[in-house]
């Protein structure tokens, strides 16, 4: 497996990408695979304790000879753990994405993982893993191995499968007249066409070339394979531009869906009270604004409506969100309300008396902005700005209602992780969302066939399951309870990928 993320190692993970990749290969590792995973060393995992450098490639980009280091990390639950090294890979603030300016997007990021997959694809070209059967690369950041067919045939010509994570970050450059551009990096090679972007042919898109090239295509959804072969709609995401591609490759049978797993303890676990949980969110602050050493208006907020929410005696319900804070995520609730305002702040006012919601979560600043100003507003709105895996832990397994109204989402986790917990959910009817939460069986769905449709039929839910939870006790824990015993576990995933990619 090549990926730019790998959840197993310190500060290895972003998003999804890097939770698939720290439980998927253990658990093929179980099912007696020999399972090899590689990644960019990010100027720090070459010196984790135990590396061992294993050999150096040298590579011929952006007109000069690159030499890059494979180093051997020590193994991992039975999987074997690579990195590369380049000084390009390093990052003085530790980061593994970069965000460029309007100008140029993508370009930090892709001239990394053009190295990158040039370096992989010397290092399959010198057999450093032997004779593969399956060489699986995820998202766009390792299509480029499939620039090099020929280097393959060193390790066994092995079956080629493509993971797509997200769809709506492809990765494209210019094809020329760029320091970041397909020809600034590989000289005179041609560009295949199935890695020309379909939509502005002057560009190069690896997003594609992984679509076009791989003998198998997967997403992380049932759901989500059926939307990707539709075009975006107004509001209703689909191919994000690829949809020809995708239907093709859904026709041939290269195209499959299969749902991300979860882990699951062997024992379930505690429910944490509400005065544990309002003792962390006070914890958590604190540490905050000792780290950041001011106090911003964001933890000035949460902090004040903490010690409003602790002076009340009667309890409400607890409405939870985590994860990013991107439109994605959130931006039905930054729509404009008819009552004027966005829709968080119809939600709020609605269940001023109801409910107090707990938002955790950092991103785009413009949605950080929106929640802060929120705060400052809505007593019932405790907005968390940054991360705290104790604290998430916290809301995912303590709250009464987990709230996930994203426009799209390929599959997913937080809702799983909020069901383990014992939270049913209120989510957008789609991709892996629909594929987890079912409609007052396990929790609570919505849909809608413009945004503000959407938004409208979100808070009209929301008010469906509020009354549930006050009015009838034993709805609720049976609901709750139908969570808890939903199961997506990566041991199926894992049947799947053998049966649908690797076989």
């Amino acid at each position: 497996m090549v990926a730019a993320e790998n959840g197993a190692l310190p500060g290895g993970k972003v998003g999804g990408m890097g939770d698939v990749l720290a439980q998927v290969p253990p658990v093929l590792a179980a099912r007696g695979h020999e399972v090899h995973v590689l990644l960019p060393s990010y100027g720090v995992y070459q010196d984790l304790p135990g590396s061992e450098l294993a050999t150096t490639v040298a590579v011929a980009f952006a007109g000069v000879e690159q030499r890059l280091r494979l180093y051997r990390l020590p193994a991992m639950e039975g999987v074997h753990v690579w990195v590369l090294d380049h000084a390009v890979f390093a990052d003085p603030a530790g980061k593994i994405y970069h965000h460029d300016g309007a100008g140029a997007p993508f370009a930090t990021d892709a001239n990394l993982y053009a190295l990158f997959c040039c370096g992989a694809a010397a290092a399959l070209a010198q057999a450093a893993w032997g004779e593969l059967d399956v060489l699986h690369l995820h998202d766009w950041h390792a299509a480029g191995v499939l620039l090099f067919p020929e280097a393959l045939t060193s390790s066994g010509t092995p079956r080629t499968v493509f993971t797509i994570h997200n769809l709506a970050v492809q990765g494209q450059r210019p094809l020329a007249g760029h320091p970041s551009s397909f020809a600034d990096w590989f000289g005179g090679m041609a560009c295949p066409a199935g890695a020309i972007d379909p939509r502005y042919p002057d560009c190069y898109n690896p997003m594609r070339l992984g679509i076009t090239c791989a003998d198998r295509v997967h997403v992380v959804s049932p759901g989500y394979a059926q939307e990707v072969v539709r075009p975006n709609g107004p509001f209703l995401h689909g191919g994000e531009g690829l949809d020809a591609d995708l239907r093709a490759a859904a026709d041939a049978g290269r195209l499959h869906g299969i749902l991300n797993g979860c882990e699951y303890p062997e024992t379930p676990p505690e429910r944490p009270t509400r005065t544990a949980i309002w003792q962390r969110i006070e914890d958590t602050l604190a540490g905050w604004i000792t780290d950041e050493g001011s106090l911003s208006s964001a933890h000035f907020f949460a902090s004040r409506n903490l010690d409003r929410l602790r002076a009340r005696r009667r309890e409400r319900m607890l409405l939870t969100s985590v994860g990013r804070l991107v439109d994605q995520k959130v931006g039905l609730l930054r729509l404009r309300s008819p009552e004027g305002g966005s829709m968080l702040d119809s939600l709020l006012h609605a269940l001023r008396k109801k409910a107090v919601l707990v938002v955790l979560g950092s991103g785009d600043p413009a949605c950080e902005a929106f929640f802060t100003e929120a705060a400052g507003r809505h007593a019932n709105l405790i907005y968390l700005r940054g991360f705290s895996e104790v604290l998430a832990s916290d809301l995912y397994n303590g709250g009464d209602l987990f709230l996930m109204p994203s426009v799209f989402e390929p599959c997913g986790i937080s809702q799983m992780l909020a069901m383990r917990g014992g939270q049913p959910c209120l989510v957008h009817a789609v991709g892996g969302l629909a594929d987890t939460v079912h409609d007052e069986d396990n929790g609570f769905s919505f849909r809608g066939d413009s945004a503000s449709q959407a938004a409208r039929a979100f808070l009209m839910r929301l008010a469906d399951a509020v009354a549930l939870w006050n009015g009838d006790d034993n709805a609720w824990r049976t609901l709750s309870e139908r969570a808890a015993e939903s199961r997506f576990t990566w041991s199926k995933a894992a049947a799947d990928y053998e049966r649908l990619l690797y076989g």
